[in-house]
């Protein structure tokens, strides 16, 4: 039998107590008493004897770390309009501060998350930061309207952290300039539209209408 509950604490301890004989041996340890102070987790044997022969009687022990809570992200900043994952473990229940409970939540939002976890032998918290980035597309143009050949000149006027262009003039052609220049040669309605990236790889577009 035990002093106390067999599960406790990682540094903790339960008292066995063996009987039913007149001499015992427990295993693992190679002790001889009838009782015995069990610090480590494992199933202990205690072997009991008297003059008519021996028995056995085996009892196993649980020990439970204090919670070591850790956030896993894979990045702590993400593009304007997307969500990351966020991922506790290290305990057994959650509480974040969003007041969500799973071990798992989508971060939307920029700023500071923290999430806490408790068990039997005491509690933890953990903290991540995280950024959103974005990048604005915008461009001017002389014309918008006129007969053809229409020649139209563009000027990129998106946020300064842009590294990537790509124009797509509706009328089959592209271009990755800067400010570029198009001649529409045939009669239509076109959409022009401007993609920029910035080095996080977040996207956004702008689009007008030319006339011809």
């Amino acid at each position: 039998s035990s002093s106390g509950t067999t599960t406790f604490c990682s540094g903790d301890s339960v008292i066995l107590i063996g009987g039913g004989g007149t001499s015992y041996l427990w295993q693992p340890t190679a002790t001889s008493t009838s009782s015995i102070s069990a610090t480590i987790a494992g199933t202990y044997t205690l072997t009991a004897t008297n003059s008519c022969g021996n028995d056995t009687a085996t009892i196993t022990i649980s020990t439970v770390n204090p919670p070591a809570v850790n956030i896993t992200s894979g990045s702590s900043t993400i593009c304007l309009g997307d969500s990351l994952a966020l991922n506790a473990t290290g305990g057994g229940t959650y509480v974040w501060s969003t007041g969500e409970t799973t071990n798992s939540i989508m971060a939307s939002n920029e700023g500071s998350y923290w999430v806490s976890t408790s068990n039997m032998c005491g509690s933890d918290s953990a903290f991540v930061n995280i950024n959103v980035d974005s990048v604005m597309a915008f461009f001017t143009n002389d014309v918008y309207s006129g007969t053809s050949p229409l020649i139209v000149n563009f000027t990129n006027s998106s946020s300064s952290n842009a590294s990537g262009f790509f124009w797509s003039f509706g009328d089959g052609t592209t271009s990755s300039g800067t400010s570029p220049t198009n001649t529409f040669q045939n009669p239509g309605t076109y959409i022009v539209t401007l993609s920029v990236t910035n080095g996080l790889g977040c996207t956004d577009s702008y689009s007008i209408t030319i006339i011809v």
